[in-house]
């Protein structure tokens, strides 16, 4: 198994397995070009600078792929930051659902339970063939979608996540208040 972010000693360079979910060029104060590589571990997200580096001379690997990065973790200003030493394609045993952050519900679970709260509360509403309609059409991107790109449900199934939450939020609380459960509920 390899070392998970935390995992990894200060002052010292190590290789572990990870997702790249996206390469990003910046520039220094001084000008100088510079990539991020934003990682996951499966437990955790961050991102390394990787110096002196522009986007277009990254090879070996892909956005959204698991991929073999030796980091560097240092203390910069008090903060655990990370660098990249060297990059590659990563084992054959390496397999992207290790490395993602996911919702605390299998994304298929969430999905079947949202369609049974709305078939048990609004079924006989002229809304509910509608929203049923939108959830089928969209239930390829929303087993996997995030709910945002950052902090708030940003993780695999992470809008799901987010949509059966809100859900059952409304069905307890149009027990204590009236409101239209048709509509609050689509």
């Amino acid at each position: 198994m390899y070392p998970k972010f935390k995992e990894i000693s200060l002052d010292t360079a190590t290789w572990t397995v990870a997702f790249l979910g996206a390469i990003e060029e910046r520039e220094t104060k001084s000008k100088k070009p510079f990539c991020t590589f934003h990682l996951l571990d499966g437990a955790i997200a961050i991102i390394a600078n990787l110096w002196n580096t522009e986007k277009k001379d990254i090879y070996k690997v892909q956005e959204k792929s698991v991929i073999s990065v030796q980091l560097y973790k240092k203390l910069y200003n008090g903060v655990e930051t990370y660098e990249v030493k060297e990059y590659q394609a990563a084992p054959d045993d390496a397999k992207l659902e290790d490395y993602l952050l996911t919702a605390p519900i299998p994304s298929q679970d969430m999905m079947d339970e949202i369609k049974s709260i709305l078939s048990k509360e609004i079924s006989e509403t002229e809304l509910y063939p509608l929203v049923m309609e939108i959830l089928d059409e969209n239930a390829d991107k929303l087993l996997y979608w995030a709910a945002a790109k950052t902090i708030h449900h940003n993780c695999y199934g992470g809008l799901l996540y987010h949509m059966l939450r809100m859900l059952k939020t409304a069905v307890i609380l149009s027990r204590v208040y009236r409101f239209d459960k048709e509509l609050l509920y689509s």
